[in-house]
């Protein structure tokens, strides 16, 4: 009976996935992005103010949902409000589905859902040495709104507001600029 109810469980899911494959062909779009962030953290109690370049890839597979993968290239530490303490996210990784609309009037609002992987550097900077690294990783959720350049249509800019972590002891939200070019 068991074994009946997974093979039903399977029908039931690829039924599903299928349901969301485009019903007519067209290109792929493929885009890059490449984005500058603001992150305010807070790390038991104490918070942080860092910055973080990323670059990250995508597909559209169906019109106005993609997926994109994200990756940081570029962090610097952020100094804390507390003297002598400082935090760092470090190998950043985030893979999401961005859902988007159509653009109205050259803009377009998006929303990203997904999940994000990174390494969160804790020290003092008198004792560098001293490193509390932790690996998190949890859902990861963004909202934002892209504007097209109007000489070039394939090129845009978007500003965002993502969280990336949140437990009892640790936040971490941030805002980010950038752009973005649609091949």
């Amino acid at each position: 009976m068991r074994q009946i109810f997974l093979n039903i469980n399977k029908i039931v899911l690829g039924i599903v996935f299928i349901s969301f494959l485009p019903t007519k062909s067209y290109a792929w779009d493929f885009f890059v992005v490449l984005d500058a962030m603001q992150m305010d953290s807070q790390v038991a109690g104490i918070g942080f103010e860092s910055r973080l370049a990323r670059f990250g890839a995508g597909v559209f597979f169906m019109e106005g949902v993609a997926l994109e993968l994200q990756a940081n290239f570029a962090s610097d530490v952020g100094d804390s409000k507390v003297a002598g303490v400082a935090s760092e996210i470090d190998a950043l990784r985030i893979a999401s589905l961005r859902f988007q609309s159509p653009y109205d009037v050259g803009y377009s609002a998006f929303v990203k859902l997904g999940y994000a992987q990174f390494d969160l550097l804790t020290f003092n900077n008198s004792m560098p040495e001293n490193i509390l690294q932790e690996e998190l990783s949890s859902g990861y959720f963004s909202v934002g709104l892209q504007k097209q350049v109007d000489r070039w249509p394939r090129l845009g800019y978007a500003l965002s507001y993502e969280h990336l972590y949140r437990d009892e002891r640790v936040r971490i939200r941030s805002l980010s600029f950038g752009y973005s070019y649609l091949f």
